[in-house]
């Protein structure tokens, strides 16, 4: 008989993270139209295009593989960053274990509110990047690693 998974709240990296992404995206594209015309001949404006498509291809899916590729969760009792589509790898840290929780947060990301947080363990490290609302995703963590070391008070026994 299976034992009932542990409901888990799961965190994607967020679309918005890569707006750096999507600007330099347009840069590339406005600079490849101001540089075209002044390309000696077809066979360098066909390679300049080839390389523009490719930087931009890379740009643009890259949320969408980050997206697809990883899952963070967090349970009552450890924290977890699942990778991969066909073969899965898991890396999880009891809360017992976490040594340390951060977050940050760059200037683009407090304008948009989104930010990384860092876990460390004992052994290993997960940094859930790109995710919205941090700071929430922080003191949830904190207040999980309270509830688990705290410590449980001993019934007065009676005399």
């Amino acid at each position: 008989m299976k034992k009932p998974r542990e409901k888990a709240l799961r965190y994607k990296t967020s679309r918005v993270s890569y707006i750096t992404n999507y600007f330099l995206t347009i840069l590339v594209a406005i600079l490849f139209f101001i540089i075209q015309p002044y390309l000696a001949n077809d066979l360098w404006s066909t390679i300049a295009l080839s390389a523009v498509l490719v930087v931009i291809s890379f740009l643009i899916l890259e949320p969408e593989w980050e997206i697809v590729l990883r899952e963070y969760n967090i349970t009552n009792t450890e924290v977890t960053k699942v990778e991969g589509i066909i073969s899965k790898k898991i890396v999880s840290i009891p809360h017992l274990n976490i040594a340390d929780i951060t977050f940050t947060k760059s200037v683009v990301g407090r304008i948009f509110d989104f930010g990384n947080v860092k876990v460390r363990g004992v052994k290993d490290t997960i940094e859930i990047k790109g995710v919205r609302d941090p700071e929430v995703i922080y003191r949830i963590i904190k207040n999980k690693i309270a509830l688990t070391t705290k410590p449980k008070v001993a019934k007065k026994q009676k005399k």
